[in-house]
C-alpha cells in the first residue's frame, strides 16, 4: 500500500493504522515487524505514534544532537559572542532580541524564573536596544553564561562549563528525561574533541583561528554527531534506517518518507577525483550509489507479507512532493501492483462565534468625556474604528493595554506623540 501525505510528519499517523491492520499478525519476535524511516528526521514522530500496546521498540539509528534542545541553545550563545560589542563605557552590550532569546529558552526556565521575567519587563518598559550584560547576575550560572570570552582560544572552555553545569543540574532535577543528559554528555565530548584539534593547529600555525572559521568548523563537526539508543536488538519491534535493514528480513513493514530525494539519496561522499575520471577508471559513483539504494530497497520487500510505504506531498524547499522512483516501479513495471490511498487529517471547520458588544449609554458618555477632558481622539484612533470597532472598543473605551515591545526606531505613533 502507498500512502501520500499532505504533511512531512503527519506520516507517522499511517503507523497506528498499520499496526490496526496487521494486529491478528503482529507477533514480538525481532523479525516480525519493522519500521523503516527513508527520511529519519522523522524518528521522533514516529516513536510518539506507535500505541503503548505494541511493547518494547528497538530503536538502532542515532539521534542527531543538531535536532535536540541543547545545541539550539549554543547556537543562541555563537549569536550573543558574534553580536558582542563595546559601548562609550567600555561595557560589553549585546543587542536585546539575543538576549531575550537566551533567558527565554527552555532550559534557562527554571533557573530564578521570577527575576529572568521581571528583567525582560524591564527592557520592555525601558525600550532598551542594546543590554549591558554585567546587569544580567540572577544567579551564578547566568552570571557564566553572560561572561562572554574576549578570545577565540577560550570559546571551547566557555561552552565546556556551561554544558557541565547544564549536566549537573538535569542530572538532580529532572529523572525521567533519560534523553537529555546522553545528548548533553555528547555534545560535551564532540566539543573537548573540536577543542583539542584547534589547539594542536593553532601551536603548528603559530596563529590564532578566527571566529568565522571557528564558528563554522563548530557547525559542521557537531552537525554530524549523533546519539546512540541501547536497546534489545532480539526482540520487539524494530525502528531503523535505510542502512541498518541489509540482509534482514521481516514479515511486516512500514516505510515512512519514501520521496524520490530520500530513497534513494543523492549525497555522495566528498571526492577531489572529478566525475569523468571516476567514470574512466570504474571507481563507484552517483549511479553505483543509485543501483545500491535500489538493491536494499527490493531486497528488503523481498520476502515481507504486508508493506505499507508513506510519501509526503508538501512542496517546500528543495523537497518536490514526488514518489520514489521505487514507488513508480512497482506501480507499473511490477506484477505487485500497490494500492494507493491518501492519508487525510480531519480538521473542524467551524465557524467561532462572533464578539458582539451592545452600544449604551454608559460608553458612549466615557468616550464623550474623555475626548472633552482627557483629549480628542488621534489619527490611529480614527484609522483603528474604520479598520476594527472592536478594537477601538477595546482600546479607547475599556482601555486595555497593549503589550509592550522593543521598538528599534520611531514608528508613526512615536513621531506623532513627540510632533
Amino acid at each position: 500500500r502507498l500512502a501520500a501525505v499532505s504533511s512531512s510528519y503527519g506520516q507517522a499517523q499511517e503507523i497506528p493504522h498499520f499496526l490496526n491492520d496487521i494486529e491478528t499478525n503482529f507477533k514480538k519476535e525481532f523479525d516480525n515487524t519493522a519500521i523503516v524511516l527513508a527520511d529519519e528526521s522523522l524518528l521522533f514522530p514516529a516513536l510518539g505514534a506507535i500505541p503503548g500496546e505494541f511493547g518494547k521498540v528497538n530503536v538502532t539509528m542515532g539521534y542527531p544532537v543538531k535536532n535536540s534542545v541543547v545545541y539550539g541553545f549554543l547556537l543562541l550563545l555563537i549569536q550573543l559572542l558574534k553580536n558582542k560589542k563595546q559601548n562609550s563605557e567600555g561595557k560589553s552590550v549585546v543587542y536585546h532580541r539575543f538576549v531575550t532569546d537566551v533567558l527565554n529558552h527552555q532550559l534557562l526556565g527554571n533557573i530564578e524564573p521570577e527575576k529572568t521575567k521581571l528583567f525582560l519587563l524591564k527592557i520592555k518598559e525601558e525600550n532598551r536596544i542594546a543590554v549591558p550584560l554585567e546587569e544580567i547576575d540572577f544567579s551564578d550560572f547566568h552570571k557564566q553564561i553572560f561572561s562572554l570570552p574576549e578570545t577565540v582560544e577560550n570559546y571551547s572552555t566557555y561552552f565546556l562549563d556551561i554544558l557541565g553545569q547544564f549536566y549537573g543540574i538535569i542530572k538532580n532535577k529532572d529523572t525521567e528525561n533519560q534523553l537529555l543528559p546522553e545528548l548533553i554528555y555528547s555534545i560535551y565530548l564532540a566539543v573537548e574533541k573540536l577543542k583539542s584539534v584547534i589547539l594542536s593547529v593553532q601551536k603548528e600555525q603559530y596563529r590564532a583561528i578566527s571566529d568565522a572559521v571557528f564558528f563554522r568548523l563548530f557547525n559542521q563537526y557537531l552537525g554530524q554527531v549523533a546519539v546512540s539508543f541501547e536497546g534489545e536488538p532480539l526482540s520487539g519491534m524494530q525502528v531503523m534506517g535505510i542502512l541498518e535493514t541489509r540482509c534482514l528480513d521481516f514479515e511486516n513493514l512500514i516505510i515512512l518518507g519514501l520521496n524520490e530525494n530520500k530513497w534513494p539519496r543523492k549525497f555522495t561522499a566528498p571526492s577531489f577525483i572529478p566525475f569523468n575520471i571516476r567514470k574512466g577508471f570504474g571507481l563507484p559513483g552517483i549511479d553505483e550509489q543509485d543501483a545500491m539504494y535500489a538493491y536494499y530497497f527490493y531486497r528488503l520487500l523481498q520476502r515481507s507479507k504486508t508493506i505499507s510505504a508513506t510519501y509526503s506531498t508538501l512542496k517546500e524547499g528543495i523537497s518536490t512532493g514526488e514518489l520514489s522512483r521505487y514507488g513508480y516501479q512497482l506501480k507499473y513495471d511490477s506484477t505487485q501492483k500497490p494500492t494507493t490511498v491518501h492519508l487525510d487529517f480531519r480538521f473542524s471547520n467551524d465557524p467561532p462565534a462572533p464578539i458582539i458588544v451592545n452600544g449604551s449609554a454608559d460608553k458612549q458618555s466615557a468616550l464623550l468625556e474623555r475626548n472633552l477632558e482627557e483629549k480628542p481622539l488621534s489619527p490611529t484612533a480614527v484609522n483603528t474604528w474604520l479598520q476594527c470597532r472592536l478594537r477601538f472598543y477595546f482600546r479607547y473605551i475599556l482601555k486595555l493595554p497593549e503589550p509592550e515591545e522593543v521598538k528599534d526606531e520611531i514608528d508613526s505613533p512615536v513621531f506623532g506623540n513627540i510632533f
